[in-house]
């Protein structure tokens, strides 16, 4: 029997992003591993991260990394790599990692690669895209995760639908990925309670993250400009950075553009003072949204498509549009603005998602990282 099999297996979570979804998705995926009698969680996260203070709050072994800020420092700093690929090689030999979890792709994660190999440990990558979304050109970005992904000695994917893109059009051994869905990864360990429908004032409408074309934010102005005719004091909130703001979005009365990064400690406030969350993208792989939706007991309305339809469950938790077009997204969203009942019962559904998952993803690791692990001896 091997010594990982007559001892807890010591695990690497690695994750070395500065902003965005990928540090609360990484600290609950901590959170989940830390709870198993069966496994040593470590952590290596970079030194630049906005959620430095969360993840110092874990309370685990850490590896710290000195990445980078912004442009200039990060091509300053691939003169270093060499010497942060060897720090990283002397902490996995030292602390006896058997499996590094990576949880979200870094420019760096490819150069690493061979220091892990010297050390003998697995590597399992967490795949939030497979591919590009529309609009969107990754160029050499893609072609990096394409070569991790062929070094993987397993893949974690977030979504069906992301499942299905790795092995039927990249080729990836069906029995070598897992499906882990989001789950019970909000971005907010606050739950709000189920919520009232709101006879009192407009109801609000919120679409937050970033602005790209993907997103389908101009079917979101169109559909509301349609509703608005209908409802006069409907309100709409965009938040977030980009390039793919539709110009009507500016002209139209009702709506409020924000147009700047979305930190994550504002995002319990943005959630709060909404009364639904709408995504009305043409394409995607899953959601960070929809999970934070659920923690702040919100009801969603999404598009049919990618992973979107696989969180929602229709009448329960929100609505999936019955197309992808103005129409039918305004049809689900007025469902839910002129339908109190109906409202009152996917906020409590959201708010069950939220609280009485019995959070599946702990196991599901576990035994894809042991898997892994296995295969290498």
């Amino acid at each position: 029997m091997s010594e990982a099999c007559e001892r807890r297996l010591r695990v690497l979570v690695w994750y070395w992003g500065r902003r965005g979804a990928g540090n609360a998705y990484t600290c609950n995926v901590v959170r989940a591993l830390r709870q198993r009698d069966d496994l040593e969680v470590f952590l290596s996260v970079s030194q630049q991260s906005e959620g430095i203070e969360a993840f110092r709050a874990l309370g685990v072994p850490t590896h710290w990394v000195d990445t980078y800020s912004g442009k200039l420092s990060a091509a300053l700093s691939l003169l270093r790599l060499p010497l942060v690929a060897h720090r990283l090689y002397r902490f996995l030999v030292r602390e006896r990692i058997d499996c590094v979890l990576c949880t979200m792709t870094h420019l760096w994660t490819l150069p690493m690669l061979p220091a892990l190999r010297r050390s003998g440990a697995a590597f399992v990558l967490v795949v939030h895209d497979a591919s590009a979304h529309p609009g969107e050109n990754y160029g050499v970005r893609t072609l990096l995760l394409r070569r991790e992904i062929a070094g993987a000695d397993a893949l974690v994917a977030l979504s069906a639908h992301v499942k299905d893109q790795l092995v039927s059009r990249l080729g990836f051994p069906a029995e070598r990925v897992a499906l882990a869905r989001l789950g019970n990864t909000v971005l907010s360990e606050e739950v709000t309670p189920p919520r009232r429908y709101p006879a009192a004032r407009p109801f609000r409408l919120l679409f937050f993250g970033r602005l790209l074309p993907y997103k389908g934010l101009d079917l979101l102005v169109e559909a509301f400009r349609r509703l608005r005719k209908r409802h006069p004091d409907l309100e709409l909130r965009i938040v977030g950075s980009g390039k793919a703001l539709p110009a009507e979005a500016r002209r139209c009365d009702g709506i409020r553009v924000e147009e700047r990064w979305v930190a994550e400690g504002e995002i319990p406030s943005l959630l709060r003072d909404a009364d639904l969350v709408v995504l009305p993208y043409v394409e995607a792989s899953q959601s960070g949204v929809v999970e934070a939706a659920f923690a702040a007991a919100l009801p969603s309305v999404v598009t049919p498509v990618g992973g979107l339809a696989e969180q929602i469950e229709n009448g329960v938790t929100g609505l999936v549009a019955a197309a992808v077009d103005a129409t039918a997204l305004s049809d689900a969203i007025e469902r839910l603005i002129t339908d109190p009942e109906l409202y009152e019962a996917c906020s409590a559904g959201a708010y069950r998602a939220a609280i009485s998952q019995t959070d599946p993803k702990a196991t599901i690791l576990s035994e894809l990282m042991k898997k892994a692990v296995a295969s290498k001896r």
